[in-house]
């Protein structure tokens, strides 16, 4: 798959998001909150049109009994195709355009929408979860007041309790303070801010923005740009490497920059078979998640040279990527199936997989609790608990639909996700305690 395609898929999801979005005000309603997971329909559900294809014969019964129930007219029905097809020609969003193009009659159309809803209220939310005590507490919510569209990935300052959270469709970054729930700022007029990083020993963090491919430097302090690096098309992840200090960037095509934070400029860069998602860092080492070469891909970063490559076995569209801190496993979680597999990290062999919650983005260990976290945008985050045998699925906590991005702080015992605004619902910022 071409870089131009997967990015398109992505988009594609979050084009349907957007549709999301401004669903419930063209229908007063009709679909209910339900509508706000309709981007698992291209992650957990499938990836593609066909998933709304596959449920028609269930439908043509839900169409004639479900218009009266659900209030919805053939024009309003209509409005929001119509809105499907500007988002996938103007963003070039495949998903998109070809699920509008399923719709092509008036009973096409409320088909292929309830097919979306057939999808998630079944094969969607299904799992394998215990009753169990619920593993996490949700503390608070810090509203972030005024972003609209999709959230990226967040970075914490944890000796001064500050978060910095990548507002992408906003094309802004906040500073939240997290003892007072307050904005400490914003940074604003940014394309598509994407990965953000803290820099502890220069008390700046670093912003990674798709749109124009550059990495930018700010102080956290007062938030002022401290300077930038023009980078490459489709700047994303960012990551700190522990040991040499280095600021390591997942861009372009494929490519993974190591950048020194003092100079501000590219020391060397590492190819890889495809654009980069998420990455970790250990002993000089970057473990990437390729998705569109079907792969995970080892670096060396001192010399840039690929050492170890493993194909994908239990799935596609390979995001999320996490190290097990207390064995060799790593965990990369799949969106198609909706899956997460324990992999070797030394040689690549499987350990094992699981069923997990849909349209994922970011994992994470607790080693404190031996716990694996998955956040997924289905609006859930799916805890797996490791047990003599392997890990079990323990719990599904409820978040919000499109919450697909967080982070796990160790130091502050917290996990902290990030819902988009929708529904009539503002973006906030949730905190969750882990229990016990």
């Amino acid at each position: 798959m071409t870089l131009r395609r997967e990015r398109g898929l992505q988009r594609g999801r979050d084009g349907l998001t957007d549709v999301a979005d401004g669903f419930e005000g063209s229908t007063g309603g009709a679909f209910g909150p339900g509508w706000a997971s309709v981007p698992l329909v291209a992650g957990g559900c499938g990836g593609t049109a066909a998933a709304g294809v596959a449920a028609l014969a269930w439908v043509w019964s839900f169409v004639s009994l479900g218009l009266h129930a659900m209030r919805l007219t053939v024009n309003q029905a209509t409005a929001v195709v119509v809105r499907i097809r500007a988002i996938g020609r103007r963003m070039r969003r495949p998903f998109a355009f070809e699920l509008a193009k399923r719709a092509d009659t008036a009973a096409g159309r409320i088909a292929a929408l309830a097919a979306a809803v057939a999808c998630l209220a079944t094969a969607c939310q299904a799992g394998p979860h215990a009753a169990g005590p619920a593993p996490f507490m949700v503390e608070r919510s810090i509203p972030l007041s005024g972003v609209q569209g999709r959230i990226d990935h967040l970075a914490v300052d944890s000796q001064r309790k500050r978060l910095f959270v990548a507002e992408l469709g906003n094309g802004s970054v906040e500073s939240i303070d997290l003892t007072t729930g307050r904005s400490l700022g914003r940074v604003t007029g940014l394309k598509e801010p994407q990965g953000v990083a803290f820099l502890a020993a220069r008390n700046e963090f670093a912003v990674a923005s798709g749109g124009d491919g550059t990495v930018r430097f700010y102080r956290a302090d007062d938030l002022a740009l401290a300077g930038s690096l023009k980078i490459g098309d489709d700047a994303d992840n960012l990551r700190v490497d522990p040991g040499s200090g280095d600021l390591i960037v997942g861009y372009g095509g494929g490519a993974l920059g190591v950048i020194d934070p003092a100079t501000r400029t590219l020391k060397r860069k590492a190819p890889l078979p495809g654009h980069p998602e998420s990455f970790q860092i250990e002993s000089g080492r970057a473990i990437v998640n390729v998705p569109n070469a079907g792969a995970i891909v080892t670096i060396d970063l001192a010399s840039g040279r690929e050492i170890a490559r493993w194909p994908n076995t239990v799935g596609r569209f390979n995001f999320p990527l996490a190290l097990e801190p207390e064995g060799p496993a790593l965990a990369t979680v799949y969106r198609l199936p909706a899956r997460a597999a324990l992999i070797d990290r030394r040689s690549g062999r499987v350990i094992q997989s699981l069923e997990t919650c849909g349209d994922s983005d970011d994992a994470f260990f607790d080693a404190a609790r031996h716990r694996l976290y998955v956040v997924c945008g289905s609006g859930s985050v799916d805890v797996f608990e490791k047990t003599a045998t392997g890990y079990r699925a323990t719990a599904r906590t409820t978040t919000r639909g499109g919450t697909r991005t967080g982070l796990f702080v160790p130091s502050l015992d917290r996990l902290y996700v990030a819902a988009r605004a929708g529904l009539g619902r503002g973006a906030e910022l949730m905190i969750l305690r882990p229990q016990p």
